[in-house]
């Protein structure tokens, strides 16, 4: 799990196939050990920054780039431990940031992205990864608020559990200006081969994406769930659009409350050993609220 020049080359091109965006000034930072740090970064034209965290608990990335832009944001580390006598030993790793790419409005074709990736050291892990496209460069933006913990944690709604995995709550907000433009955010989370998405893409016009995150273990069990992964998911957004969530491989469940400018929808899903993807387009203002989950029995 330590930090490789392999590792980080791979991580490069994966963002060089997401993105398609060079970079004029490119820079990566390790943070390698239990321990504490705060960093903050700005940068504007054409550039690439990540932040790539090691610890005993697992990974963390946040990777951006920019074109034509701006781009600034503050992350900052912590890791804990202690012994609990219900649970035993337990130790844990928090990261807080926020990331914004766009904004600059100087009338050019500007883009760039922010990704996340937050992993422990037993396959659980979450993932968000936000981007914008304006092809006149007229102010158009995206950011990412996240917080997320990886390792173990005691204390969950007052009752004392041992929780080995990932877990985050992210933001993603933005805006995108006019024709030609995009901006969109997506959240997902994996545990082994059980996955759960929530995505919010648009055309144009604003967009909120706000998720509660969660891939990994419980001890005690909870509702006899092991190994789950899922998302509390919160939509707010105005314009051209499309909705987006799904979950996979072993018993699902999904139930979501949706409104538009016409109406309103209700939807309700359970299933095993099936994938399960909802879409679901708009054009004006939109809203949502709901959950998706996945778990083995």
């Amino acid at each position: 799990m330590k930090g490789t020049t392999t590792m980080l080359i791979a991580i490069a091109a994966m963002i060089g196939m997401l993105s398609g965006l060079g970079a004029a000034v490119t820079t990566d930072v390790v943070y390698n050990g239990d321990g504490q740090y705060d960093c903050n970064y700005n940068g504007y034209g054409t550039g690439y920054i990540g932040i790539h965290t090691y610890t005993s608990d697992g990974s963390d990335h946040l990777m951006t780039g920019w074109t034509n832009t701006e781009a600034y944001g503050w992350q900052e580390m912590s890791t804990y431990s202690g012994s609990d006598p219900m649970v035993g030993d337990y130790s844990g790793t928090v990261i807080a940031r926020t990331a914004t790419v766009g904004g600059d409005g100087i009338g050019e074709d500007e883009a760039g992205y922010i990704l996340t990736i937050t992993a422990d050291n037993d396959n659980n892990s979450v993932m968000s990864y936000a981007d914008y496209h304006d092809n006149r460069g007229w102010g158009s933006h995206v950011t990412t608020d996240q917080t997320v913990v990886v390792g173990s944690l005691v204390n969950i709604g007052g009752s004392t559990y041992n929780v080995t995995g990932v877990a985050a709550a992210t933001n993603i907000h933005g805006f995108a200006y006019g024709s030609n433009t995009t901006v969109s955010g997506l959240v997902r989370t994996q545990s082994g081969d059980e996955y759960t998405y929530a995505l919010l893409a648009m055309e144009n016009g604003k967009m909120n994406l706000y998720t509660l995150s969660a891939a990994g273990s419980v001890e005690p069990a909870f509702y006899g769930v092991d190994g789950a992964c899922g998302q509390w998911v919160e939509v707010d957004a105005k314009g051209v659009g499309v909705f987006a969530a799904g979950a996979g491989t072993d018993i699902h469940g999904a139930e979501f409350d949706m409104w538009d400018d016409d109406g309103y929808l209700y939807y309700y899903s359970e299933g095993m050993n099936v994938t399960m993807d909802m879409t679901a387009p708009f054009d004006g203002n939109f809203d949502a609220t709901g959950y998706v989950y996945v778990y083995t029995p």
